[in-house]
């Protein structure tokens, strides 16, 4: 704040500072669902098999298919929180590429290579 204080004081000017600026914009998280079977692989839930709601879907999962977890920066949630194995390959798959990578030879763009003298 003093840095501010200088540099106002110096002539320097700023832009006013809205409280809602200040606050970061997230996607409010999905309503989570009731469900009697996983959603993936319609166990049935039980005493012995628990029900676990994804925090990126909302859907509810038995333990085997809602065993990752993963950060979820658009809902503005920072700390790993359980998410079902669909979700987490969405979110841990790197964003796909429109470009294509293309490998190029430049092995002859360093002039001819000297051959090598084998000594017997």
């Amino acid at each position: 704040m003093d840095t501010v204080n200088i540099l106002k004081a110096e002539g320097y000017k700023f832009p006013t500072l809205k409280e809602s600026d200040a606050m970061f914009s997230a996607d409010t998280a999905p309503e989570w669902a009731d469900g009697e079977v996983c959603h993936r692989c319609r166990v049935p839930f039980s005493l012995m098999v628990r029900r676990h709601h994804c925090r990126a879907c909302g859907q509810v999962f038995c333990q085997q298919c809602s065993s990752k977890t993963s950060t979820l920066p658009k809902f503005g949630i920072e700390k790993e929180v359980r998410v079902c194995d669909a979700c987490y390959d969405k979110v841990s798959r790197p964003p796909a590429s429109s470009t294509k990578l293309e490998i190029v030879d430049t092995s002859n763009d360093y002039g001819p290579t000297q051959p090598q003298v084998r000594i017997p």
